[in-house]
């Protein structure tokens, strides 16, 4: 995942998963994104420019609307920008036995919504910040490199914006259910 996406994710799990909009400045949000300062002062311009943030008076600044930010990541979102490779649902099983997995995509949006009444699962997601080994061939599971910010939470699952994101990017209609059903969770309408 690109630095830039890294800090919007951010953002947007902190607002949509902690109810966390202020945020003391830039210095506060390139800490909690792992990314460098000057990265993460470009990564707010498109979000001020969209009105998903707002500066606060005095200092800092509030998240607005974290659906224009997720929506923002998710159509930034390339899966093939981690891609390590991909597998049979076997070779999954047996990596996660080898090395730390975190499992994404309908799995992780399964857990979020807390059952699966939305489709079969399709494609599954997992991701390693761990070196592996050759994969047995197959296209059951997409395996992911995790970038370091998301390794260091230590959860099972991608978080509610790595879910979102990557649902989006993933082409199959499986992909699209869950990503509405998350959609209507997240951001109910009226």
């Amino acid at each position: 995942m690109k630095n830039l996406e890294i800090v919007w994710r951010t953002l947007a799990d902190a607002a949509v998963t902690d109810d966390k909009r202020r945020w003391s400045g830039i210095r506060e949000l390139a800490e909690d994104s792992g990314v460098p300062l000057s990265t993460t002062h470009q990564s707010l311009r498109r979000l001020y420019t969209i009105g998903a943030l707002r500066p606060n008076h005095g200092q800092g600044f509030s998240v607005i609307n974290p659906e224009k930010i997720l929506t923002l990541l998710a159509a930034a979102r390339d899966l093939g920008d981690d891609r390590i490779g991909s597998t049979t649902w076997a070779g999954a099983e047996d990596l996660a036995a080898k090395v730390r997995v975190v499992v994404g995509g309908t799995d992780a949006a399964v857990a979020i919504l807390g059952c699966n009444t939305v489709a079969d699962l399709g494609q599954r997601i997992v991701y390693t910040a761990d070196p592996i080994d050759a994969l047995p061939v197959g296209d059951e599971v997409l395996v992911l490199r995790q970038d370091a910010t998301a390794a260091a939470t230590g959860s099972r699952h991608t978080s509610v914006a790595q879910t979102y994101a990557d649902l989006f990017a993933q082409p199959r209609w499986q992909a699209a259910e869950f990503l509405e059903a998350l959609r209507h969770q997240l951001f109910p309408t009226v």
